[in-house]
């Protein structure tokens, strides 16, 4: 009989048609049916605890027991794979305290580890020198086990681990990166889409950021019940910070999935309407127009919800803005398919301060701290790099309320007491530098405008710390310009070596070069600006940097290519994946947007030619509309079958360097509830599906100098 259902399986299988697929699929859904998944089953700690060696110990994350003399200590390994994601400067930890010394471990993630600070300057850091400035007397031991990118499982673990030292206090600064595993996963594993398919089926697309916000205090509930269950076994009093958000200058944009009954297309127009609205600063209108959008949609998606906080900030309402900032952040990791954003949706938060806590613990939300702080609710870039790494005037402010419970005393003792960390401000210059790389790669509007001068802001408050990133700055554009012919090249020149040794941790280039051998036009622009204002040959450089990729124009530039792509990152979800910028990960473009730009770096000596193979999926053949620089070149009709266009592209039309190219695709089909129901099948069957809508696709764009 076994051999019969295998050999039954095996043949169905070989044809080789969804049909076949579809016909296992079912198999497996019904055999998982009834399976509860757990979640603890679902996500691996990265900060496992090991099995104690000879001292009677386990790892503390990174630290591993050994004796040193009759004495035990936990020493760094440096030959573990993730040793570089830790703490960076302590070598190691004495099991026992010196006698009259309070001992305080600090644990959390990126946002605890003072990400593009560290080691330098930390939230650990700033809490000794809360504790040594009003109580100088007490020898306070502040220890640093912060790990970037520790997951929940991982936090749990090494909470557990580090009370191996017996400290009076420990510091949790964590939930950023808890719910990854509750997202709705496109291409999920059979076991893994049980759950959202019979919200696909009975509810619809509209129905998953319900079924994600059900997830996601499920998964709560698990880590801090798990949390506790550690914490409640020993006397160390606990204080657990609920981490914060930028919800001022930080979008978190995401396309709308189909949301049904002719929304999706009218969704598009009012907010193409909105955004364009915004630019002209006509906020009271574009708030108008945000509230129409949420009454489409639900107010469950974060693009609606930020531009009605955006339309909020510009009038400077800001405690009306607030509700919708928290809605964006609830809702911005809903699908996998795009950028992923770390951050703690309010949801949980009350989950946890509603929660029963053992005796020995304290929570401390950080959203009504730094709001206090700033005077306002929506937090701003004062307080913070990005959307949830803080900087060091956050770091203080988020450690008031710690220090306050710590020494028994009220927070506005904190008032007065201004402290200035004692760090070189050339350390400050190198953070703010990659801040600003990370914040231009990353955080990318949805908008039909480029906003230079922003980007310039960005690096010339490094400048304002030190002169000397200047020279940082440089090594950054020439480095880059032999990266997009060569990645190996980048690491082996002269100015990729300079410029990697000037770090403040190992993770901060990486992680900043969210896009790799791209063109990197704002970015590359920017710098060449703030070179030039601050007495830099900056033009000459972009020239320089330029001039690579106008010689490609001889023989044919293909735009749909990554590196070419502006706002890769609402194509190709975040990663640090080498192959990034392949085409084995983009084999062709598709866009879940009404607009899709490219960038073109050419001169205005001579005219091109643009060969165009796109297509659009939905609906019958319709428009298409090719801009170089706002200026319309030609219309084209495109259909369902991929078909090539070709399109003269006069020099007039085109600016010497960095040229924005933008296709603007047909509006959607209204039969959305049809599409919806196929779907959900397709979800069902395990086959290939996408819940946003698809204006069109590139297969390839192919611009070249015109002959004759």
């Amino acid at each position: 009989m076994k051999n019969l259902i295998s050999d039954t399986i095996s043949k169905t299988l070989s044809r080789g048609d969804e049909a076949a697929l579809s016909a296992v699929r079912f198999c497996q859904m019904q055999l998982m049916a009834d399976k509860d998944k757990a979640f603890e089953d679902s996500m691996l700690s990265n900060a496992p605890n090991t099995v104690a060696n000879e001292t009677g110990y386990y790892s503390i994350g990174v630290w591993e027991p050994m004796y040193r003399g009759k004495e035990i200590v936990f020493s760094r390994n440096m030959n573990r794979g993730d040793f570089f994601l830790w703490e960076t400067t302590r070598q190691e930890i004495k099991l026992k305290k010196t006698g009259g010394t309070k001992r305080v471990c600090f644990v959390g993630e990126s946002t605890a580890a003072g990400m593009f600070f560290t080691p330098h300057i930390t939230p650990a850091l700033a809490l000794k020198d809360h504790l040594s400035k009003l109580q100088p007397e007490s020898d306070w031991e502040v220890i640093d086990l912060t790990r970037i990118s520790l997951n929940a499982v991982g936090l749990v673990d090494l909470s557990e681990a580090c009370l191996q030292l017996e400290p009076d206090y420990l510091i949790i600064l964590a939930g950023n990166n808890w719910f990854r595993s509750a997202c709705f996963e496109h291409d999920a594993a059979i076991s893994e889409r049980v759950s959202y398919a019979d919200v696909l089926e009975k509810i619809g697309v509209p129905g998953i950021a319900n079924a994600y916000k059900t997830k996601v205090e499920q998964h709560t509930d698990f880590i801090f019940k798990s949390l506790c269950g550690v914490l409640e076994k020993h006397d160390t009093q606990t204080v657990f910070l609920l981490p914060s958000s930028n919800y001022e200058d930080w979008e978190r944009n995401c396309p709308v999935p189909w949301l049904g009954e002719k929304k999706t297309a009218r969704w598009h127009e009012v907010y193409d309407n909105a955004l364009s609205a915004l630019a002209s600063d006509e906020f009271h209108q574009a708030l108008t127009l945000g509230q129409t959008l949420l009454e489409l949609d639900g107010g469950i998606y974060p693009s609606s919800n930020r531009l009605v906080a955006n339309s909020l900030i510009k009038l400077e309402r800001f405690d009306e803005a607030y509700p919708y900032c928290l809605a964006e952040v609830d809702y911005a990791n809903v699908f996998t398919k795009v950028t992923s954003i770390p951050g703690m949706p309010s949801f949980a938060k009350t989950r946890i301060l509603k929660a029963d806590t053992p005796k020995n613990m304290k929570i401390i939300d950080l959203d009504p701290i730094l709001s206090e702080s700033l005077g306002k609710k929506t937090l701003d870039k004062s307080l913070f790099i990005d959307y949830c790494h803080m900087t060091p005037a956050g770091f203080y402010a988020s450690m008031v309320p710690v220090a306050a419970h710590l020494l028994r005393a009220p927070s506005k003792k904190f008032i007065n007491t201004e402290i200035k960390p004692s760090v070189d401000p050339f350390i400050l210059a190198i953070g703010h530098l990659y801040v600003a790389l990370y914040t231009i790669h990353v955080n990318q509007p949805i908008a039909n405008t480029v906003q230079l001068e922003e980007a310039v802001v960005l690096f010339q408050l490094s400048v304002d710390y030190s002169d000397k990133i200047l020279d940082a700055m440089e090594y950054y554009v020439k480095a880059r310009a032999i990266f997009h012919e060569d990645k190996a090249i980048f690491s082996l020149s002269q100015c990729g070596q300079r410029l990697f040794e000037l770090v403040n941790s190992p993770f901060d280039f990486k992680v900043s070069q969210h896009t790799p051998g791209a063109v990197d036009p704002i970015a590359i622009e920017a710098i060449c600006r703030c070179l030039e204002n601050n007495g830099r040959q900056g033009l000459r450089l972009l020239s320089d940097y330029q001039q690579r990729f106008i010689r490609l124009l001889d023989k044919g530039v293909d735009l749909s290519e990554p590196q070419f792509v502006e706002r890769v990152n609402q194509v190709i979800r975040l990663s640090t994946d080498a192959e990034l910028s392949t085409r084995r990960r983009l084999p062709f473009y598709k866009s879940w947007w009404p607009r899709s730009y490219f960038t073109l770096v050419s001169d205005n000596t001579t005219d091109l030619v643009a060969q165009v193979t796109c297509r659009i999926l939905n609906g019958a053949e319709k428009d298409v509309s090719l801009y170089i620089n706002k200026t319309c070149i030609k219309t084209f009709v495109a259909g369902k079958t991929w078909h090539k266009f070709e399109v003269a592209i006069p020099k007039e039309t085109l600016s010497a360097g960095f040229n924005r190219v933008c296709l603007k695709w047909p509006a959607l089909p209204t039969q959305e509830n049809h599409i919806i129901k196929e779907l959900s099948q397709r979800y069902a069957e395990g086959l290939e599906l996408d819940a946003f809508p698809v204006f069109g696709e590139v297969y390839s764009m192919v611009v070249k100098r015109a002959i004759g």
